[in-house]
């Protein structure tokens, strides 16, 4: 895990505020700013919820593989929750 400075080293090199780290910008920052606008909101989407759910530091393959549906499906859930 990465150490505080860092993150925010990391976070800088992308060009991505500091400020409130959310979900889009940890989807850029390990896709990249090419990835497009879909795949970035569904991936965000998806770790919204599993924050939502407090899902554990390294507990997100297994939340994924239990969820009944696809990366979409649990979009779709976030996006009708928030």
């Amino acid at each position: 895990m990465c150490e505080r400075d860092d993150y925010a080293a990391m976070l800088a090199a992308a060009c991505l505020p500091q400020e409130t780290v959310t979900p889009l910008q940890i989807v850029t920052l390990v896709f990249g700013h090419t990835i497009d606008a879909a795949r970035l909101a569904t991936f965000a989407a998806v770790l919204s919820h599993a924050q939502r759910h407090q899902v554990p530091v390294g507990g997100l393959p297994s939340f994924l593989q239990s969820y009944d549906g696809d990366l979409s499906a649990i979009a779709a859930a976030e996006r009708a929750a928030a």
